[in-house]
């Protein structure tokens, strides 16, 4: 028997309700579940450790490293190589 399952990429990505940036003062809000840790890495240089857990600091050479990651994510795949 052969059960397929489909899944809509755009549906798992996106929350139900927008996510706020828990550091204060800043207004950052988001309903793309990735955009969360990125914002977080990139702006606050905090790891995000999901919606129940409180985000981490990061500092030396871990955020460095992290950082790297982001960076290179982010870059096209002719750049990449």
């Amino acid at each position: 028997m052969i059960v397929s399952v489909l899944l809509c990429v755009c549906e798992a990505s996106r929350l139900p309700e927008p996510w706020h940036c828990p550091v204060d003062g800043c207004t950052y809000s988001t309903t793309v579940k990735r955009a969360r840790g990125t914002h977080l890495l990139r702006h606050h240089h905090l790891k995000f450790m999901g919606q129940r857990r409180a985000a981490v600091p990061l500092e030396g050479a871990e955020l460095d490293e992290r950082l790297e990651a982001l960076r290179r994510r982010n870059r096209g795949a002719r750049q990449r190589a």
